[in-house]
């Protein structure tokens, strides 16, 4: 194992434990950071690239993205509706706005937090997020997709209307 490889593991490891928060967060998990940590890892650095440093456009969007998010508390439901337009006025990309969930998902008020993304062939990309009992990989499924309780997406080919209802009727 080279350092350049543990680099990446260490990265892999805290986006995939959401910096050791999640229920995937085990002794084990801790264990495999601490050796890793022994190939004297730049840490601080890592983190800040991964969790805090944003291009200004990214930020810009995140601003808006979250000026239009939509509080359901009748369903203890979240969402966002990111589109085509948005994100070319901002100048960002699709995978640049995959860390928005994160931020869509801390809302105290509900369970189930999901962005739905427009693709450029006017698809919906689908992210959904659990931080109760609810089982978004259920959904997903459903709906072709996949993911596992807390995490999980699928690709729709309804409006963001219609994606909406097949949600909000499977919570």
């Amino acid at each position: 194992l080279t350092r350049d490889v543990a680099i990446n593991l260490y990265a892999a490891l805290i986006c995939d434990t959401g910096r050791f928060q999640y229920e995937s967060t085990t002794p084990d998990v801790f264990e495999l950071a601490s050796e890793l940590a022994a190939f004297d890892l730049p840490i601080p650095e890592l983190s800040r690239s991964l969790f805090e440093e944003h291009r200004f456009a990214y930020l810009g969007l995140m601003g808006e993205a979250i000026s239009k998010m939509v509080l359901e508390p009748e369903s203890s439901f979240v969402w966002l509706s990111l589109t085509q337009d948005m994100l070319s006025r901002h100048d960002c990309t699709l995978d640049e706005a995959e860390g928005l969930i994160d931020i869509v998902r801390r809302a105290r008020e509900a369970e189930v937090a999901c962005i739905l993304k427009e693709e450029v062939d006017g698809s919906i990309k689908v992210s959904l997020r659990s931080v109760g009992t609810a089982d978004v990989c259920r959904i997903a499924q459903a709906n072709g997709g996949g993911g596992h309780r807390f995490a999980a997406g699928f690709t729709s080919h309804l409006d963001v209307d219609a994606t909406l209802g097949v949600i909000r009727a499977a919570l």
